[in-house]
């Protein structure tokens, strides 16, 4: 049988050979792409981005830094480990001192320096007489004091205060009268202070420190004169026994 041809001289192929993509290109416009969502995230990151690279280049202009916008966290354990350190190191050295710290006015400027870095200013005032007793001490009877911690513990924690329990030993040489150049044992006592320390323009300085249950006593502005008293008359080979005041 003959086929007619087309009109207008279009051709007619074998209607294996035809494709309809009419419908396929329908099915496919309406279609979400799925790369569209992921091109969005995009930008909107790179917007954002932009704002606070902007808000961080308008702060530092303005002087801020970024360290002002964070807001950091008070660590317990640090602060602890820093205030029981503080409180150590006074007690270490308020008594430790001997004859190598005199000078020819019999003071002891060095021993004067190495305390008063701990104290508050109020307490610094208070302390004074605590520091002329020490340099008389030493000028009279020509002993050495060595003050050794071994345990030290946070017993009251706040923002800006805290009180250190500290215990140690304090032990007191005297010249040796057959060699004065060697020293003697002359006391050796065992000691627990309280240390009250308050936050003070970043930095923990001693408030008040006194023997174990003094601090809380009615007049807690009274020193603790009692341990930095030594013996009028040292007698080498002789004892005090009892805890240190």
């Amino acid at each position: 049988m003959a086929v007619s041809p087309a009109p207008d001289g279009e051709a007619v192929g074998e209607p294996s050979d035809s494709t309809d993509t009419t419908s396929t290109e329908r099915a496919t416009d309406g279609a979400p792409d799925p790369r569209r969502p992921l091109w969005i995230l995009v930008a909107l990151f790179a917007v954002v981005l932009g704002c606070l690279l902007a808000s961080l280049v308008a702060l530092g202009r303005a002087g801020w830094s970024v360290d002002d916008l964070v807001d950091e966290q008070t660590n317990p354990q640090s602060q602890r480990d820093e205030v029981s350190a503080v409180a150590k190191s006074f007690i270490t050295q308020v008594f430790s001192y001997g004859t190598e710290d005199l000078d020819e006015q019999g003071k002891m400027p060095g021993y004067t320096e190495r305390i008063s870095k701990f104290l508050s200013p109020k307490f610094a005032t208070s302390f004074e007489p605590s520091i002329s007793f020490a340099e008389q001490t030493v000028a009279q009877q020509q002993i050495t004091r060595i003050a050794q911690v071994y345990a030290v513990g946070v017993t009251r924690l706040e923002d800006d205060s805290v009180r250190v329990m500290v215990a140690g030993t304090d032990r007191i040489s005297v010249p040796d009268p057959e060699n004065p150049d060697e020293l003697l044992p002359y006391n050796e006592q065992t000691f627990r202070f309280e240390v009250d320390l308050v936050l003070t323009q970043g930095e923990w300085l001693v408030d008040n420190f006194g023997p174990v249950g003094t601090l809380d006593a009615p007049d807690p502005a009274d020193l603790p004169t009692e341990g930095l008293t030594e013996p009028t008359s040292p007698a080498p080979g002789t004892e005090q026994g009892g805890d240190g005041q």
